[in-house]
């Protein structure tokens, strides 16, 4: 549903007003910050924005808003995960302000946006095959990106995850340290594992 007026009501702007602010300086905050002052954020977003003891409208927009971020109900999300999205804003926002294309009509509107992309990235390529994957109705994934549970950044799960195993280096959107289940956490995981194979594997 589109809706042409705020998101919540003239009483509870304020509250929107000062729970955005909050946001903003909470993310602006993260850079540098000591593992105590991020374990502040990680926690559910519930349990943050109880914190902040907004309306009931506020409220409402804010577990709509991080859920559309995190791909997960704002009882299962960490904040400090929302937090450090806000925080590369400025990586993230081109994306999201981009020309999309939506899927309709499946491998062929894919094979049509893949060509399409490679013309403007690269004009002389060419587009061979094209295939997707539900990852909604996988049973394995059930959905499209890892969203992890509260705790996890600030308690070593998530470096339990990217450690190596071996010979075998772990990277991915899944195990990134930083924005994971982004693309940023993708590239910033695999540009990390490509260094330490290059400098424990190659060069030995």
């Amino acid at each position: 549903m589109l809706r042409d007026d705020a998101p919540v009501g003239p009483e509870e702007r304020g509250d929107l007003e000062r729970a955005l602010a909050t946001m903003r300086r909470a993310a602006v905050a993260l850079d540098g910050a000591s593992i105590e002052a991020l374990r502040e954020h990680d926690v559910s977003v519930v349990s943050w924005v109880d914190r902040l003891g907004v309306g009931p409208a506020t409220r409402g927009y804010l577990y709509a808003w991080t859920s559309a971020v995190a791909g997960a109900p704002p009882e299962a999300h960490p904040m400090l995960a929302v937090l450090q999205v806000l925080a590369r804003q400025e990586e993230v926002s081109p994306a999201a302000e981009a020309r999309t294309v939506a899927l309709a009509n499946g491998a062929t509107a894919l094979a049509e946006a893949i060509a399409a992309a490679l013309r403007f990235f690269v004009p002389e390529a060419e587009l061979l095959a094209a295939t997707g994957h539900d990852w909604t109705r996988d049973p394995w994934a059930r959905g499209g990106w890892m969203s992890e549970p509260p705790g996890w950044a600030t308690d070593g799960t998530l470096d339990l995850l990217a450690r190596p195993h071996g010979r075998v280096l772990m990277a991915g959107a899944g195990v990134a340290l930083q924005t994971p289940g982004w693309i940023s956490g993708a590239i910033h995981s695999g540009r990390a594992a490509a260094v330490t194979a290059d400098k424990e594997l190659v060069r030995r």
